[in-house]
């Protein structure tokens, strides 16, 4: 179904100017089901029902969806903006994929592999993601492809680096991971 994903960004990105990064928005949504006979649905978090006192949870499918954000000046809807999807893929449980003999991915493993598809598919264009702050951790924000620029909420106590600096011919030992510590938000 990513070829069809691809055409739906195709149309999308001829709405983005060039020379402006192209904004991403990624979360991920509970669509619920109900009967045993639905395929890939399984028991997830509700987070609209669920409070920090209750914890709720629905049988049915969780959906990884990555939005192009665009403005269109032609509908009723130009002074907002309007989420695109332009790729989504079904989360499974770990017990599902034990039982189906696939590799378990987390959301946010799924997320990290969705923006470098998409990113892949116009090379030469920027982008700008946006996730909550399940989609602003580690797993997502390292190894970006280098045309994507990522925009989360952070903890009060990251601690955030600078690129490591590059190497210069005859540094010996392990290069460096990251650069020097930056002041913390």
């Amino acid at each position: 179904f990513d070829d069809l994903w691809r055409v739906v960004f195709d149309l999308c990105i001829a709405w983005v100017p060039d020379g402006e990064r192209v904004p991403l928005a990624g979360d991920d949504t509970l669509a619920r089901k109900q009967g045993g006979h639905i395929r890939g649905a399984s028991m997830h978090h509700d987070p609209l029902l669920s409070t920090t006192k209750r914890v709720y949870l629905h049988f049915g499918h969780c959906w990884v969806v990555l939005s192009v954000v665009l403005r269109l000046p032609f509908t009723f809807l130009a002074e907002k903006a309007v989420a695109i999807p332009v790729l989504a893929w079904l989360y499974r449980s770990q017990a599902d994929c034990d039982r189906l003999g696939v590799a378990f991915r987390t959301k946010t493993a799924m997320m990290r592999e969705m923006i470098a598809v998409v990113a892949s598919w116009a090379p030469y264009r920027e982008f700008a993601f946006t996730g909550d702050s399940a989609y602003g951790c580690e797993r997502v924000v390292k190894n970006l492809p280098r045309n994507v620029h990522c925009v989360c909420r952070l903890r009060m106590d990251a601690a955030l680096y600078d690129p490591p600096p590059p190497r210069k011919k005859g540094d010996r030992g392990r290069p460096r991971k990251k650069g020097e510590r930056l002041p913390t938000p």
